[in-house]
């Protein structure tokens, strides 16, 4: 019942961008989940901590990696198809930039062009990451983060230049064409896809890059568990 009644609620969250906007609230002074009877419980995480000793050689094998990136990057690519060890040099630099900053992940995956910058203070560094935090509605924040961390996102502002090339010729080549809800909201997503970092080939579909989801990143953090071999 909840998720049928969401939809109602997303066009009255939504109402100032809909062309027909709900005029008053549907819940008035309740909200969408008590309606549906809905009742939420929460429980203390039971994911343990990884250990010390394992997120050790995790990031020692990411560093190793990072380590290669010139010769990584040096390779042709065909077209827009990655490598096994360019995908390894992208993984890599997702879970450094992940363990380095504290970001949740779909922080991560927002993180765009430009995004790390470097102030000096009375004679202190202090580096910053620029995401946006969408789970309390923050909106657009920055992570402080170390030295690491930005060498990292320089060599992924390398390893994306191909993809967000192609999502620019994609987005010139829509807009060229007769606007329909299909095309538009097609445009939308390669628009706010087009200065990220973490992109990738997709499989299927109309747009041949897309960025990064929650799924294959489980997918990216499996393959650098194995390879560096926990």
């Amino acid at each position: 019942v909840r998720h049928r009644l969401q939809v109602i609620d997303l066009l009255w969250r939504f109402r100032a961008h809909t062309q027909f906007p709900l005029s008053f609230n549907p819940w008035a002074r309740t909200t969408v989940n008590a309606v549906a009877g809905y009742r939420a419980t929460f429980s203390t995480a039971a994911t343990p901590i990884i250990p010390r000793e394992i997120q050790e050689r995790i990031y020692n094998f990411c560093q190793s990696v990072l380590d290669s990136a010139e010769s990584i990057l040096g390779k042709k690519r065909t077209l827009l198809k990655a490598g096994p060890e360019e995908l390894m040099l992208r993984d890599a630099i997702l879970y450094v930039v992940a363990i380095t900053t504290g970001m949740r992940n779909d922080e991560v995956l927002g993180i765009e062009s430009g995004a790390y910058r470097e102030e000096h203070i009375n004679g202190t560094c202090y580096r910053w990451v620029r995401t946006v935090e969408n789970k309390t509605k923050k909106g657009v924040v920055e992570y402080m983060c170390p030295q690491v961390t930005g060498r990292a996102l320089e060599i992924l502002e390398r390893y994306a230049q191909p993809f967000q090339q192609r999502i620019a010729d994609d987005i010139r080549g829509l807009e060229g064409l007769r606007a329909s809800p299909a095309r538009l909201l097609q445009l939308a997503k390669l628009r706010a896809d087009s200065k990220r970092l973490f992109l990738c080939a997709s499989p299927k579909g109309a747009s041949v890059v897309n960025s990064l989801t929650n799924s294959t990143c489980n997918g990216a953090m499996s393959r650098i568990a194995k390879a560096a071999g926990v």
